[in-house]
């Protein structure tokens, strides 16, 4: 072959390729083959067709109605976070041949069948959702429950958007969405779209109360991490009513700051050299509360370039947590920082699968549109978890979809049969073949 370049001191013309449009069967997701046989084998299309056996269309419908929310589904774990995207899919022979369709529904029909959902259809969903976080969940047999809440700037006349507290976009119309994870498992167990004008409190018990009646049975909750917007007697009382151990953030307030000023501390090793961290613990009521709790107080002061010791702002310089757990207190702190991984798996839910986009303007759609997303969410860490190799499972959705989704591959049909011929890559090859002997003992 002739080198393009022979002086590498400087640049060589680049050759001249020309395109042709004649190549048939090509599609970009060739990697979605192990996953929809994985989605296949658990019977992910079996529970949704339970969920639309009331909401089915009529018998001659080109597509039903359980396919619709599975092309949804495969959409969102594909990177498709507005419906609008899914005009990529509509001729794609990969997917038309599992789905077994001629082609995919179009985005107006995706629009259509998601205006349908009501809320009996949503509830089916979330159970959906769940079933697949139990099969993590059953494998630890425990969880930790992550409780948070996140506000969604929204456009147009959406039913119940509202403006209330906006911290990006003041003024403008949101919903606040709140989730519940499993903090060993990453799965998403709960998730309620909320108006924007509603307060982190707003019905806080209640989703508690629907996060734990659903855990499969006998799953051990070894702690409850939540932030402040979750304090209060109410969540309290309910939790230690049922012996159920808690860490939950507390408001730092003016009286809790005086008392937290009477408390003897201790330091926190770190590693950074420009602040030191101080903890104490000890019994406090607030005046809302019925008895004494256990609060710890995390406090920060900087060290100036002299080597002094200064506060910066009294309230923010400290932190405080109520726990019914009887740890050191900087463990009790480290534990529950570790609930920061929640305000990680929204951003991931936002950035890879979209819970910040809203399809249609009816509330219960987008709703049960939340749902399915949180569907795509938990059958790609069960993927992870049952198929992937233990380095792999730490993947984030968008790297997973760079190495094992997003692959060019072309469909051809050969003496009655289908191959799909991907990149000769052999460490690729080797990962597919790791892949179909553990989906083969799934």
């Amino acid at each position: 072959m002739k080198h393009l370049n022979k002086d590498t001191t400087r640049p060589g013309k680049a050759a001249r390729v020309n395109e042709r449009f004649d190549l048939n069967g090509v599609t970009s997701f060739g990697g979605a083959n192990i996953l929809f046989d994985y989605a296949e084998q658990i019977g992910l299309g079996l529970k949704l067709h339970e969920v639309c056996t009331k909401f089915e269309k009529a018998a001659n419908a080109t597509y039903p109605l359980f396919s619709s929310l599975l092309v949804l589904v495969f959409g969102r774990t594909l990177g498709l976070l507005r419906i609008a995207e899914f005009t990529r899919l509509e001729n794609d022979p990969l997917l038309a041949t599992k789905f077994g369709f001629a082609k995919l529904p179009d985005a107006k029909l995706l629009y259509k069948d998601l205006d349908r959902l009501t809320t009996e259809a949503t509830k089916g969903l979330a159970e959906v959702a769940r079933w697949l976080a139990a099969r993590l969940i059953k494998k630890e047999k425990a969880v930790i429950l992550d409780v948070d809440s996140t506000v969604e700037t929204v456009y147009g006349s959406l039913e119940k958007a509202a403006v209330g507290y906006n911290p990006t976009k003041r003024g403008r119309a949101s919903f606040h969405p709140q989730l519940g994870f499993d903090g060993i498992t990453r799965t998403l167990l709960g998730a309620q779209l909320r108006s924007g004008n509603t307060t982190s409190r707003t019905n806080v018990l209640d989703f508690l109360k629907d996060l734990l009646g659903t855990l499969p049975l006998g799953t051990k909750v070894k702690a409850i991490r939540a932030d402040r917007g979750y304090q209060g007697e109410a969540v309290f009382s309910f939790l230690e009513e049922r012996n159920l151990p808690y860490v939950i953030k507390a408001k730092m307030t003016a009286p809790l700051l005086d008392w937290a000023d009477t408390l003897t501390y201790h330091p926190i090793v770190t590693a950074n050299d420009e602040e030191i961290l101080e903890a104490a613990s000890g019994l406090y009521q607030a005046s809302s509360w019925e008895k004494a709790r256990r609060v710890v107080i995390v406090r920060k002061r900087l060290i100036s370039d002299r080597g002094q010791l200064l506060f910066t702002d009294l309230t923010s310089d400290y932190e405080a947590i109520v726990t019914t757990l009887d740890w050191a207190e900087e463990d009790i702190s480290a534990f529950y920082n570790h609930r920061c991984t929640a305000e990680t798996f929204i951003k991931e839910l936002k950035d890879g699968f979209g819970i910040d986009q809203f399809s249609s303007m009816s509330f219960e759609a987008n709703q049960a549109d939340l749902w399915l997303k949180a569907i795509a969410y938990n059958l790609i860490l069960a993927f992870q978890s049952e198929l992937l190799p233990d380095a792999d499972r730490i993947f984030q959705i968008n790297t997973l979809r760079r190495w094992f989704l997003w692959i060019p591959g072309r469909l051809v049909r050969h003496a009655r049969s289908w191959s799909l011929r991907l990149p000769h890559l052999p460490k690729l090859a080797e990962r597919f073949a790791l892949f179909r002997s553990r989906l083969a003992l799934v």
